[in-house]
């Protein structure tokens, strides 16, 4: 909690916000970059970093644990919230002896959906073209729980497709 004025990058996250861009990089002798329907953009409207001012920037938002953590590796994680405008992962980190960082905004809400069941099997075709059609899937998770599935071949079926006909880019994640 802030007494007085919000931090300063609170503009760069909620430009970031109101523009719908998934991730947010910060780094010094260049502007601040968004992905923004998969391109990396520049914020025109914003200055390209020194390193001064970028640290100064970053450590009013680093938790005090993190802060030690940071000093002492040269890279932290956390979590960062703008109450009503969005959630964000946070790395900040040491480059060519710079600090950067890079945010990702994590949604509020999280959308799931049933997959089109025909003749009894869900259908890898219904499953894609339900992602394609939605406009909420800039993210997709697929967790395969049905076990006459084959697994990972699946999800890697439709990870392919998905990045095919959407173009972006997906991993899959084994867990």
């Amino acid at each position: 909690v802030y007494a007085g004025e919000e931090p300063e990058i609170n503009r760069l996250f909620r430009k970031m916000a109101n523009m719908k861009a998934s991730d947010l990089h910060l780094c010094v002798g260049e502007k601040p970059l968004v992905r923004h329907d998969g391109d990396i953009k520049p914020l025109e409207d914003f200055d390209v970093f020194t390193n001064e001012y970028l640290e100064k920037m970053l450590f009013e938002i680093i938790p005090e644990v993190n802060k030690k953590e940071f000093i002492d590796t040269k890279d932290t994680d956390f979590a960062y919230e703008i109450k009503g405008v969005a959630r964000f992962r946070a790395n900040i980190f040491k480059q060519r002896g710079a600090v950067s960082g890079a945010f990702r905004v994590i949604p509020y809400k999280t959308f799931t959906f049933e997959p089109p069941i025909i003749s009894g099997n869900s259908s890898i075709e219904g499953i894609i073209s339900t992602l394609l059609k939605d406009p909420r899937s800039r993210s997709v998770y697929i967790v395969n729980q049905d076990k006459k599935l084959t697994g990972i071949i699946t999800t890697l079926i439709i990870l392919k497709a998905t990045n095919i006909l959407k173009g972006k880019r997906s991993v899959p994640k084994d867990d």
